[in-house]
């Protein structure tokens, strides 16, 4: 599986300086404290439906991410938090991991949500 999530970001387009498109659409992201998060909840999401909150990630990254989801045990966290607003599911942070599990094959992620 690895392996073929590899191929499937090497594949894709090149934005320029090592960056890959992000594949959601992109709305502003919100300042938050750490402090914020207290309140969020664990709630699973379908990984197409998000939005994100920056334009571009890092290849390298989203491999390291591979590298990293390919080797998680149960009861890691690895979950990328997200800001629920107006029906609008935005990533916080987790872009990476998410374009990740979605190499891999994922269609489902439990994410820290926070209602804004």
């Amino acid at each position: 599986m690895f392996d073929r999530a590899l191929k499937r970001l090497e594949a894709l387009p090149d934005a320029g300086d090592g960056l890959i498109n992000c594949p959601w659409s992109v709305a502003s992201r919100p300042k938050l404290q750490d402090s914020d998060w207290a309140e969020s909840t664990l709630k699973g999401f379908d990984i197409a439906d998000l939005t994100a909150t920056q334009d571009y990630l890092k290849r390298d990254t989203v491999r390291y991410h591979l590298e990293v989801l390919s080797k998680v045990t149960s009861g890691e966290n690895i979950n990328s938090n997200v800001i629920s607003h107006d029906g609008v599911n935005k990533i916080y942070d987790g872009h990476h991991r998410l374009m990740a599990m979605m190499l891999l094959g994922a269609e489902q992620a439990n994410c820290w949500v926070l209602e804004v």
